[in-house]
Formats: structure tokens, sequence, C-alpha cells
């Protein structure tokens, strides 16, 4: 019975940090969740700086001596709902996608 004990109280130390290893708060599933999430962020942090240089280059297109004509007619025709009578508008009910 004595020769039984130390290997039983090994083999129960060894499971319990083998489960702990894989299942526990910083265990190899805890960090596989943290790698999607870190990599669903990386994404979205993506889509935020071409959001961001798309509007930095619109406000651009408006700053004075250098702007350009084309963007600032869009714009005031847009504030102010101005248009002649041969221009088709077409309006969209959501913004149209940022590529």
């Amino acid at each position: 019975m004595k020769v039984i004990i130390l290997p039983m109280i090994a083999a129960l130390c060894l499971s319990y940090l083998g489960f702990h290893t894989i299942q526990g708060d910083r265990g190899l599933r805890a960090w596989a969740l943290l790698k999607n999430r870190q990599i669903d962020a990386q994404e979205q942090l993506n889509t935020t700086r071409r959001k961001h240089d798309w509007l930095v280059h619109k406000v651009g297109l408006m700053r004075p001596g250098q702007s350009d004509p084309d963007m600032l007619d869009e714009a005031f025709r847009r504030q102010l709902y101005l248009g002649r009578k041969d221009e088709i508008v077409i309006r969209y009910r959501k913004p149209l996608p940022i590529k």
C-alpha cells in the first residue's frame, strides 16, 4: 500500500497541473481566445485607420489655397440642397462603404 501512495500523489499533481495548463485562466484555451480577440481588434484598427485616412484626404481637399473646386461644389450642393434642372441626384439611405 505504501508503494502506491507516492505515485498516486504524483499522478494527481500532474493531472491537476495538466488540466490547468489547458483549461485555466492563463491556459492554452484562454491564450487562443485572446489571440482571436487580438486579431479582431487589429482588423478593427486597420478599418478605422483607413476611414481616418479617407477623412483626412477629404478635409485636405477643402483647405484654403489647396481646395479642389469639384469637392467644394459637391459639399455646397449637399449642404444647401442645390442642383440644376438637368442634373440627376441619387440619394442613398445608408452611406456607401468606404474602400
